[in-house]
């Protein structure tokens, strides 16, 4: 049979051409789609694993690291959160102090957190460089979000038949500090989750009403979580083991790693000098504060200086290894300064009492009054009274001459037959000074000649 080798028709030429081209579509608009829907699934995934603002670095190790433990990634990553108006226990960002972000959990943008807003399961805190936060959950019940902090409340919850209260938070960079403490008709627990570790922090029974503070820092550089108990206890878990570390103690989790051995924290520091309340005054440029401790068994020692009585912002936060600091730089104001004791593994001891500075601008002469003598009271024996300020050194004729607390002094002088120049100097505490002076005739008789 003949081949048929016409060629095609033009309307065959046209449907041919219309098939390819609407095949050609199909397969771009499946690729696109296919792509849409990836990238709306990588969003959803990144800002429900990865909330915007975090340092990356501290992210990534969270997603690589293959130490965490089983119980933590259930806790970090597939425990449901109770989300804004699930009804579930409310937590306050109670201060903000500096730059502090805040990120609700069905929100992709980090903004500017508010002071008293109102925050749920979900909801993260970032503190960045020289800022801190605080989260309130009642009266009773505080935590303090130090610099650099990134926080995710992952659940807020309270069982109002047993009367528990639990909140679970997660700690991914940073410091956090607090006191959990129950009441004896409801207990709270906090669980804060970290890297390579769980920390239970709750009272135990029969201690209700007595808190438990405790502070945790995860360490820049290595990602190693330190857990401190300053008054309570709390139990530690990571790679399945669970250590009890109680009050005064410390351990550290490094990552793949049990917890370590609960180290002892330095005992309370007792301040030496200046002595509490006391006051430096300075005329042009601060003097130098020469700020001492008894010595502990520690192995550095950190000192903070505040012009808030709780510290709450510090204007020197130093280590020394050393029980002394000078300060050259403190200008006019009150200030509160303490100290705590690092032991071995760089836990912190709890801080002492805390001692106030007064730090006093006076560019002013002293308030100076003398009674210069009109008559001997023996041979050659003259006496000069006068008055000043307290805090003020008196010089007669060079000597250094006692006052009492009200300013007071009286000073017997002995002076040769002739003129005598005799000048009282007085000089305040910022170097400012005041003098009056006189010329007193004494005879040869050492009886003095009226002026």
């Amino acid at each position: 049979m003949p081949h048929d080798s016409s060629p095609p028709t033009i309307e065959q030429a046209s449907s041919h051409r219309l098939k390819l081209l609407l095949r050609i579509a199909l397969e771009s608009a499946m690729v696109v789609g296919f792509v849409i829907v990836f990238f709306l699934l990588l969003l959803a995934a990144l800002n429900n694993f990865f909330p915007i603002g975090a340092e990356m670095r501290n992210l990534m190790q969270i997603q690589q690291s293959g130490d965490l433990d089983s119980h933590a990634q259930n806790e970090l990553w597939l425990r449901p959160s109770t989300g804004q108006g699930a009804g579930g226990v409310t937590a306050m960002l109670s201060l903000t102090q500096g730059d502090v972000k805040s990120k609700r959990v069905d929100k992709l943008i980090w903004s500017t957190a508010k002071q008293n807003m109102v925050l749920y399961g979900g909801d993260a805190i970032h503190t960045f460089s020289q800022s801190r936060a605080s989260i309130t959950f009642d009266e009773k019940n505080k935590l303090e979000l130090g610099s650099d902090t990134l926080v995710i409340i992952n659940s807020l919850d309270e069982d109002f038949i047993f009367l528990d209260r639990q909140s679970t938070l997660i700690l991914v960079a940073g410091e956090l500090s607090g006191m959990i403490e129950s009441s004896r008709s409801k207990s709270s627990k906090l669980i804060v989750s970290m890297l390579n570790a769980e920390a239970n922090i709750h009272p135990t029974d029969g201690n209700a009403g007595k808190p438990v503070e405790f502070k945790i820092s995860i360490d820049e550089s290595s990602s190693a979580s330190t857990i401190t108990i300053l008054q309570g206890n709390a139990d530690i878990t990571a790679q399945g083991i669970t250590q009890t570390v109680n009050a005064n103690q410390s351990v550290t989790v490094k990552n793949g790693e049990v917890p370590s051995v609960p180290e002892v924290l330095p005992e309370k520091i007792s301040l030496d000098s200046p002595a509490n309340d006391a006051s430096f005054y300075y005329r042009e440029i601060p003097s130098v504060v020469d700020l001492t401790w008894k010595e502990i068994d520690a192995k550095q020692y950190r000192i903070e200086i505040s012009q808030d009585p709780t510290f709450s912002d510090t204007l020197l936060d130093e280590i020394t290894d050393i029980p002394s600091y000078k300060h050259n730089n403190l200008w006019a104001g009150r200030y509160y300064w303490r100290v705590s004791g690092i032991n071995s593994s760089g836990s912190l001891g709890a801080y002492g009492e805390s001692w106030q500075l007064n730090i006093i601008h006076d560019d002013e002469p002293p308030m100076l009054e003398v009674q210069f003598p009109t008559k001997a009271v023996s041979r050659n024996s003259f006496v000069i009274k006068g008055h000043s300020e307290p805090q003020a050194t008196i010089y007669v004729a060079g000597t250094s001459v006692a006052m009492d607390s009200n300013g007071n002094f009286v000073h017997t002088l002995m002076l040769n037959p002739g003129v005598n120049v005799v000048l009282v100097e007085a000089l305040d505490a910022a170097g400012n000074s005041n003098f009056l002076s006189e010329l007193l005739h004494v005879t040869k008789q050492g009886m003095m000649i009226a002026q």
